[in-house]
């Protein structure tokens, strides 16, 4: 089975499962990064940026086998 690694930065981490901000992923076939972050029962609306492989991506832009995923969420405080 595929896997994805996932990274979140960001006060959004707390959201993630167990707080963790690295996750790895397993994938039947490539899939969407909204739906990553969905699946691991976020909402998406509170990522901000998103990369894949290093690469600047959109939540459209699928994930697959061996990808790393950035997931970055905005600043908070004041």
């Amino acid at each position: 089975m595929d896997m994805a690694r996932i990274l979140v930065h960001g006060h959004v981490a707390e959201f993630f499962p167990e707080g963790r901000r690295e996750h790895v992923v397993a994938l039947p076939e490539p899939v969407p990064v909204s739906q990553v972050i969905t699946d691991l029962g976020v909402n998406p609306r509170l990522i901000m940026k998103v990369f894949l492989n290093g690469r600047p991506a959109s939540k459209e832009d699928l994930v697959g086998d061996a990808d790393e995923l950035l997931l970055i969420s905005p600043a908070s405080g004041g």
